[in-house]
């Protein structure tokens, strides 16, 4: 069993006090490869190293596969962790060559030589990179560099593999091709493991789930598919680019007042409060039509808008319309849409996709089933 088991950890810095984790609980199921998301300084790199047992945390403890590893008085070493780890600048020996780097952990078991080379040679063949074994790093490219730092890191067969950012050095044909492989490595292999990003893409694409961290807590855990749908907090939300935000004001009718514009909706939810909430949407969620043609249905609503600027952008073309007192992005795989600059149109918005949060310091997603009504 590899599961991982994180309760109440804390780490502080001297320097300035900082608490960079901040009583955080999280469990890392076995065969899980759980992602940690989030902006700079959010504390997913110190979690990281203190699973690894590069940082000594101030309080809590950490599981790997039912062995404590820190607790109490209790801190075992890296090296009898039973982790593999991949760095972000791949740490390979420059002075070994590329079969002797990913035979090392090996070594340090005392594993005999000729064993040692079969299992490094087997690593090597698992990210394509058998033909490199007798070259030195330095004769190598960045992209293979990083996938012999992978094989190194499985070539023991760990119970638990920690990720610290490793494809944000590579270009970004570099980094799709490395992802899918990681991914395929996963899906194929099944190990549990830790994976620190900033980026939104990598951790949709590898994580089984996906932790948002904030100030050093966990701010939501979940697949990919709940955290895109339904982001649990106005944080998180804005966090994963859904920057389109709308006020949600009651008017003296009982109905929504939208972004200050003279258009409001009628919400099912019959527990919400007369206290402010926020609108949120993403880009891809509008659609323009012309004035007063803006499709009416179960699933669709408009209110009125004025085209600020239209965006090129290759594969996606971007409208900025302001509506009311807000300004909204529109994206769109088409060129077609027969709007320019201060024309005026009819902002589509799919009831389904809008996301209700409280206007508050925690921002709560309210859970309404769906937003049902016509505009006024």
């Amino acid at each position: 069993m590899s599961e991982v088991r994180i309760d109440a950890l804390t780490k502080t810095f001297d320097a300035g006090g900082v608490r960079a984790v901040d009583g955080l609980s999280l469990t890392v199921g076995e065969g899980e490869l759980v992602v940690l998301l989030g902006p700079s300084g959010c504390g997913k790199t110190t979690l990281l190293r203190c699973v690894a047992g590069l940082e000594r945390p101030d309080s809590g403890t950490i599981e790997i596969a039912g062995e404590t590893m820190v607790g109490g008085r209790r801190d075992v070493p890296t090296h009898r962790r039973g982790i593999g780890m991949v760095f972000q600048n791949y740490a390979l020996w420059p002075h070994m060559t590329i079969e002797q780097n990913v035979a090392y952990p090996l070594r340090a078991k005392g594993v005999g030589r000729a064993e040692r080379s079969t299992r490094a040679r087997r690593a090597l063949a698992l990210v394509e990179c058998e033909p490199l074994a007798g070259r030195l790093p330095s004769a190598i490219s960045g992209g293979q560099q990083q996938r012999v730092a992978l094989a190194r890191a499985l070539v023991a067969e760990p119970r638990l593999l920690l990720f610290d950012e490793p494809l944000s050095n590579l270009d970004y044909r570099l980094r799709a091709q490395l992802r899918q492989q990681i991914r395929e490595l996963h899906l194929e292999l099944g190990f549990t493991g830790v994976y620190v990003t900033h980026d939104q893409t990598e951790a949709m694409q590898l994580g089984t789930k996906v932790a948002v961290l904030r100030d050093g807590r966990v701010e939501q855990l979940a697949d990919p598919q709940t955290l895109f749908s339904r982001p649990a907090s106005a944080y998180v939300a804005r966090f994963l680019g859904i920057a389109n935000e709308l006020t949600l004001e009651r008017g003296t009718d009982g109905r929504w007042r939208v972004g200050g514009a003279p258009t409001s909706l009628v919400l099912p939810h019959t527990e919400l409060s007369d206290a402010g909430y926020d609108l949120r949407l993403r880009s891809s969620d509008i659609e323009l039509a012309a004035p007063g043609t803006g499709p009416q249905d179960a699933d669709r609503t408009s209110v009125p808008g004025t085209v600020t600027d239209a965006v090129y952008g290759g594969d996606l073309t971007e409208w900025i319309v302001r509506v009311g007192d807000a300004r909204l992005s529109a994206t769109a795989r088409t060129r077609t849409w027969p709007f320019g600059r201060d024309d005026r149109v009819d902002v589509v918005l799919r009831r389904s996709a809008l996301l209700v949060y409280e206007r508050t310091e925690a921002g709560a997603l309210v859970p309404l089933d769906s937003v049902v009504g016509s505009a006024a």
